[in-house]
């Protein structure tokens, strides 16, 4: 259920008493989280409210991470307090965080002019760079190492036994037993321009509930699957170069990792009606898979 502004200003007024609370207004609505704008003795701040209760753990783990990215130096907004739904008056789990005043760095990435559009690229691979190169262990603690196998075969846990993504998920598995390994890095888990906000003099990177230790590659071929690389005249090469070129790391075997991405885009879908995206976007990536692997998926495997 969708809260008011009314209600979350009740609820702020609660939190932050006696400190005055004003000017609560709604800024947007996202497949994780509404989020709400408002002040603090004239202080602007930001409100991720997230959609269930059962968020707990993920706005938990958002907060843990900004906080230790901020810490670090990289370039996320500052967080202030979480709260549990046991703990909040909304009965969902929420993140306080400072306000960006800024603009989102996708309007150049999507739809500028060429010139500006090589400089919002620049600007996002230089920033996914910066985030790889960060210790591990510094943002999520020793002996994180993740292995790509148990992930896959979680992943396929989550299939119903009917699913037509079955077969990919068996040649993921294969395909993981001998993939070359790659030490664990910070991964963001969505990273687009989108989630970058540029103020007057620096830019921030927003949305980290995906955040976790993993593969790098994780990041560099979701990316090439928001932009359809494998569509554009250069197949993506240029915007590899730039990753390439910021981080020192030459990323092999991205086609595992796109068909990883592209499958756990039907999943969510399949499960959360919220998170289906457009019919041409899941045209896109069931080719992509059967260009892969070649193996033969349905046409409709998420049932639109």
């Amino acid at each position: 259920m969708e809260a008011t502004a009314e209600q979350v200003a009740t609820a702020l007024a609660e939190i932050f008493d006696p400190v005055s609370v004003s000017n609560v207004s709604l800024v947007g609505r996202g497949y994780e989280a509404e989020i709400f704008g408002f002040e603090l003795a004239g202080e602007k701040l930001v409100l991720r409210l997230f959609h269930h209760a059962a968020d707990d753990e993920r706005a938990a783990k958002e907060f843990t991470v900004q906080a230790r990215l901020h810490r670090l130096g990289y370039p996320v907004p500052q967080v202030h307090l979480t709260l549990s739904s046991g703990e909040s008056e909304l009965r969902r789990p929420l993140v306080v965080m400072k306000w960006v005043d800024g603009t989102s760095l996708g309007a150049d990435f999507w739809g500028g002019t060429f010139e500006r559009k090589q400089a919002a690229e620049d600007q996002l691979y230089r920033l996914m760079a910066d985030l790889h190169l960060l210790r591990v262990d510094d943002v999520f603690g020793p002996a994180c190492d993740v292995s790509l196998r148990e992930e896959v075969a979680a992943m396929k846990r989550l299939a119903s036994t009917s699913h037509g993504l079955r077969p990919v998920f068996d040649w993921l598995l294969e395909q993981a037993s001998h993939l070359p390994e790659e030490p664990a890095c910070v991964v963001h888990g969505d990273f687009h321009a989108n989630n970058v906000l540029r103020a007057s003099d620096s830019s921030v990177v927003i949305d980290w509930s995906n955040c976790r230790p993993g593969d790098y590659r994780w990041d560099v071929a979701w990316i090439r699957l928001l932009v359809r690389a494998d569509e554009q005249e250069d197949g993506g090469s240029r915007a590899l170069a730039t990753y390439e070129r910021y981080s020192g790391r030459r990323p092999v075997r991205l086609d595992f990792f796109e068909v990883l991405g592209a499958t756990k885009i039907l999943l969510e879908a399949e499960s959360d009606s919220r998170a289906k995206p457009a019919a041409d976007f899941v045209a896109y990536l069931i080719s992509l898979i059967e260009k892969r692997t070649s193996i033969s998926v349905a046409r409709d495997p998420i049932g639109r």
